[in-house]
């Protein structure tokens, strides 16, 4: 009879042994939560890299050791130029922001600068910001500006042509004093001329402007020719 429940119990045992599920399930809880676990690795790794994809500093731009600048809130102000590049091409970005502001004075008597590149990222440039560059040809105002400061291109004494974009609504008197200015295209019919000094030319310079623009009508009455911009 003890044989006999010996048995028993070892048969019982080797059931119970050969019937449970519980390894199973665990090996099967794994094998599903693996790729799960793969793909959110993945997505987290895709996430970054994507990140990291925008640039801190404009890479095709003159380098930012030549530029001064604040970083503001959410924004970069160019505060003085200190390179020695004779062709600038500001950066659109620095530290990973937007440049949005060529500071009052910026490019103040940078007397080797040739050409200013300014990204249209820009919209408010400050007074006096290329005063005395003299030898300044070409400089560009981006579409975003809508007010010209007090002698923004002042003794800019290289300086033959220059175009303000019709998004410029405002300006301050002086902007071109001291300018040899021979060509100035203004886009916008309805700004008016307010004492930038085109008066102290010695050969008056050709206004260029749409039919019926208020800038043709001083030009005509001060003896400057014109040309209608199509």
């Amino acid at each position: 009879m003890k044989r006999l429940a010996i048995t028993a119990a070892l048969l019982a045992a080797a059931l119970l042994t050969g019937c449970g599920t519980q390894p199973q399930e665990n090996g099967s809880s794994k094998a599903e939560t693996e790729p799960a676990t793969q793909v959110s690795t993945e997505e987290t790794t895709q996430a970054s890299e994507e990140a990291t994809t925008e640039p801190l500093f404009d890479e095709n731009a003159t380098p930012p050791e030549s530029f001064a600048y604040e970083i503001k809130d959410g924004y970069a102000v160019i505060t003085d130029f200190k390179g020695k590049e004779t062709e600038v091409i500001v950066p659109s970005r620095l530290e990973g922001v937007p440049v949005t502001q060529i500071g009052q004075y910026a490019f103040e008597a940078c007397w080797n600068v040739i050409s200013v590149e300014i990204p249209e990222t820009v919209d408010f440039i400050g007074e006096q910001a290329f005063l005395d560059c003299e030898s300044l040809e070409s400089v560009n105002i981006p579409s975003k500006v809508t007010t010209l400061r007090r002698a923004t291109f002042a003794g800019c004494t290289a300086l033959m042509e220059m175009t303000i974009p019709e998004t410029v609504t405002v300006t301050d008197e002086e902007l071109f004093i001291g300018c040899p200015l021979e060509v100035l295209y203004v886009e916008n019919p309805d700004l008016p001329y307010a004492s930038w000094g085109l008066e102290e030319l010695e050969v008056p310079c050709t206004i260029c402007a749409p039919e019926g623009a208020k800038i043709l009508t001083w030009a005509e009455k001060n003896g400057f020719p014109t040309e209608i911009l199509s």
